[in-house]
């Protein structure tokens, strides 16, 4: 797992770096089990994968799981002795695809690691500086593009987009540890929407209860001293709404200033205008903090939030035997009072996904397909 501090002798800011779970831990080491066990059915990629695994093919691997690939691969011959250099015993120009794919796997499981944040993915390859942007111009050729960078005299391949660490995953022949990674990723974003909606809501609140109390003091101040009186009708009639609804009466008021010409700010900018030597303290408010009892119904709440819903498009992903299971888990670990969840499979996922959330109070919706296999596209049928 990747974790640490930036910084180094005579650097006085550290950046910390949230701890991994256990939970966590283990997922990650699910994943790399799952795709040491993946057995390659030609001789060229299993002596690919061994070159891919360098010096962890001679007895140094990092887990188990890797060092019982390495004895599967000793069929093979001999690796020589020292440090393997995985690049210069790979001749990437030269191999077909299956061998390329087979070389970054033991690449991964060598050199790679995989690192669960509560807010992102991270995977990064840490190998010497001189292979780094080799190992990128090599992974970009397969439309997987990486930064590279130099950390401590070594050199880092990294990705920080789910996307683009669940599409390499797959393509090193990861299942069902894949399945649980996306579905991760999926309650992730599903919080993380609805944590800024909240937000926006929460601030949208206070925003207008923060109004509608400024109103409010405005009323009661003109109507002290028997300005209020003095207005034109139409103002007097907004102040009358406002005043008998408090922060319920957005919409009379609006309703109000579309048929006699006066808006809510009249009153407030009656009261500011004339109010010269008079006392002040609607201005003097901090932005949205209301005191109980300065005005009436200063203290009351205004009417329910906007209806939240949010959807989750699934693009090209998953098939029939695993879209139901994906998404009675998604079911399970977005549930959230108020707002409503809909999932949109594939088209030839539908009637499994529906028979899965049956009953769990989320929606289903469609969408089209692409030509192709699989992806993040969509298109006519």
């Amino acid at each position: 797992m990747l974790t640490g501090t930036a910084g180094g002798p005579g650097t006085r800011r550290r950046h910390r770096v949230p701890a991994t779970s256990s939970a966590d831990r283990e997922f990650v080491a699910a994943i790399r089990a799952e795709l040491a066990a993946v057995e390659p059915t030609r001789a060229c990629c299993r002596a690919a994968e061994r070159a891919g695994l360098g010096a962890a093919a001679t007895g140094k691997a990092r887990s188990p799981a890797v060092a019982r690939l390495a004895v599967r691969l000793a069929a093979l011959p001999p690796v020589p002795t020292g440090e393997p250099a995985p690049f210069a015993a790979f001749d990437w120009e030269a191999a077909p695809e299956h061998c390329r794919l087979a070389w970054l796997r033991g690449v991964f499981l060598a050199r790679g690691s995989l690192s669960l944040g509560p807010a992102r993915t991270h995977l990064e390859f840490v190998l010497d500086p001189d292979d780094a942007p080799e190992l990128a111009r090599r992974l970009a050729s397969l439309g997987l593009r990486a930064a590279v960078r130099t950390r401590r005299g070594r050199g880092v391949v990294t990705w920080k987009s789910g996307e683009r660490i669940a599409a390499f995953l797959r393509v090193m022949g990861a299942g069902s540890s894949l399945l649980e990674l996306e579905a991760r990723g999926v309650a992730r974003t599903l919080r993380s929407d609805l944590n800024r909606l909240l937000n926006a809501e929460a601030a949208n609140l206070e925003r207008a209860v923060g109004a509608s109390a400024r109103q409010l003091e405005a009323i009661a101040t003109l109507s002290a001293d028997g300005r209020l009186e003095r207005e034109r009708e139409a103002v007097r009639a907004v102040a009358r709404a406002r005043a008998d609804s408090g922060p319920r009466g957005d919409a009379r008021c609006h309703a109000g200033r579309d048929r006699r010409g006066a808006g809510r700010h009249a009153l407030v900018g009656a009261a500011g205008a004339r109010a010269a030597g008079a006392d002040r303290t609607p201005s003097r408010r901090s932005r949205g903090c209301i005191r109980p009892g300065t005005a009436r119904g200063a203290t009351r709440i205004i009417g329910p939030m906007r209806s939240i819903i949010i959807a989750a498009n699934w693009k090209m992903n998953t098939t029939p035997a695993d879209a139901g299971p994906l998404a009675a888990e998604i079911a399970a670990a977005t549930d959230a009072p108020g707002v409503a969840r809909v999932i949109c499979p594939p088209y030839v996922c539908l009637a499994s996904v529906r028979d899965a959330l049956a009953g769990s109070g989320v929606g289903v919706g469609a969408q089209n397909v692409h030509v192709l296999d699989g992806g993040a596209y969509t298109g006519e049928i």
